[in-house]
């Protein structure tokens, strides 16, 4: 991706940082990394699986940007003697050592997170059935299969499939110094446009899900429903963060293809103001698009009415300090109040009163 703006890489290199420390920071404090327990990587869960290859995925794309980021930088800018203007220096005018860097140590590193990306998103495809299983459970719910069997392999050979053609389309265009780099970008975009649609239908089957099963709004359903809202709203987030990435580099590379093997004249590569606003909406979407995906397998909200959590899946339960529930309502109490179970009641003890 050496035809992107210089300062891009500084950008996303030190967005890409901020973001791992805040996710490493998330997984810690919800899961305490216990999906990173031996026994569950040696199962192949797709939760541990999809959050190694997230953070891989960060950490191939920070060691990319700080070395491209040394070359871009000392090989500096290019002054076009067609236009007079000032653009990104292309690779073909780099020093053979700069050159080196940027063909046989970034392009690999680029396609690897590239890779990684893809085959995470679409193993978390596959894992919204294990999500809406443990969502029904949860809340005492008949399971109903969300997704067939068949779907569930697909997305899941398929992320085997999508980590390997990175390196087989790098390697089958070898030959030629323009289309081993931008083919297994094309190949990201398509993936990223198939990821958008299949994001757009589990939102839909998600929300039929809910309606179909609604109890009249009793609150197991309520309760049921506000996780797969959260759900959908990150969804939501994850496929608007995808969009970014293939709208921002995609009409750069379709730019060069174009101007290279089609004789048009290029709309954005030489011009450096338009390969900014496209470079900068690629780095927010590449750097972005995780997060959403940290919060769907690793999910911080809590259904919370002024610091007390709200559950309602057991007809009398303790749910957490500061609420109760007995049948359909809620009682709110102190944060320190000692809560005990007695005789299939609760009772909440506030001093000498009860709440």
């Amino acid at each position: 991706m050496t035809h992107l703006s210089d300062f891009s890489y500084l950008e996303r290199v030190s967005q890409n940082v901020l973001i791992a420390a805040y996710i490493l920071y998330v997984i810690w404090t919800v899961d305490n990394f216990q999906s990173f327990e031996w026994r569950k990587l040696k199962k192949m869960e797709h939760k541990t699986i999809i959050a190694i290859f997230v953070l891989l995925d960060i950490v191939f794309f920070v060691v990319y940007d700080f070395i491209a980021v040394d070359f871009k930088y000392r090989e500096g800018f290019y002054s076009n003697p067609k236009t007079g203007k000032i653009q990104t220096k292309p690779a073909a005018r780099y020093s053979e050592h700069d050159k080196f860097l940027a063909d046989e140590v970034c392009g690999p590193l680029i396609n690897l997170s590239f890779s990684l990306q893809s085959s995470a998103t679409f193993l978390l495809m596959a894992y919204y059935q294990e999500i809406i299983k443990k969502s029904m459970l949860m809340c005492k719910m008949p399971i109903q299969s969300f997704m067939s069997s068949t779907e569930h392999k697909i997305y899941t050979v398929y992320s085997a499939v999508s980590f390997s053609l990175y390196f087989i389309l790098g390697k089958i265009f070898s030959g030629s110094e323009i289309l081993r780099v931008v083919c297994p970008q094309l190949l990201f975009h398509f993936e990223n446009l198939l990821c958008i649609s299949l994001i757009a239908w589990i939102n839909i089957r998600i929300s039929l899900l809910t309606k179909n099963i609604s109890d009249g709004g009793g609150p197991t359903y309520r309760k049921f429903e506000a996780r797969l809202s959260a759900v959908r709203r990150q969804n939501t987030l994850l496929g608007a963060c995808i969009a970014m990435e293939m709208f921002g580099l995609g009409l750069i590379n379709m730019d060069i293809l174009f101007w290279k093997f089609g004789g048009f004249l290029p709309v954005f590569y030489e011009n450096k103001y338009r390969t900014d606003v496209l470079t900068c909406m690629f780095s927010l979407g590449i750097s972005l698009h995780t997060l959403p995906i940290v919060n769907i397998l690793f999910p911080q909200e809590k259904l919370n009415t002024g610091g007390a959590r709200l559950a309602t899946c057991d007809r009398s339960s303790v749910v957490g300090a500061g609420s109760i529930v007995t049948g359909s309502h809620v009682i709110l109490v102190s944060t320190h109040t000692p809560v005990r179970r007695r005789s299939g009641t609760v009772d909440a003890l506030l001093g000498d009163k009860t709440s």
